[in-house]
């Protein structure tokens, strides 16, 4: 499922939410959610999220919802945590800048 929230005065896309359920899975995953720099700030990220929950236990009909994050991405990590989402180990992206 894809939610979308476009802004009606201009047809440009706003924010948008992606879930899915992989095959043999009993779980689902939300690949991603984004909010286009002009709009951020008005709590749409937490609407489309909201919408692919709820599309995950009425649709793909799953009890539990997976995601993963950039560890820098703490509005994004702070929504999550609002909702419920419980972080648990995984995977460390690790950068060094060469001068």
């Amino acid at each position: 499922g894809q939610m979308v929230v476009i802004d009606t005065a201009t047809g440009e896309w706003a924010a948008m939410s992606a879930i899915t359920c992989f095959t043999g899975a009993n779980y689902a995953y939300n690949l991603f959610t984004g909010v286009d720099k002009r709009y951020r700030g008005r709590k749409l990220a937490q609407a489309v999220k909201i919408l692919a929950l709820r599309y995950a236990q009425s649709v793909l009909k799953v009890d539990t919802v997976r995601t993963n994050h950039n560890s820098k991405n703490a509005p994004m990590i702070a929504i999550d945590r609002k909702f419920g989402y419980v972080q648990s180990p995984g995977l460390f992206s690790m950068e060094k800048t060469i001068q």
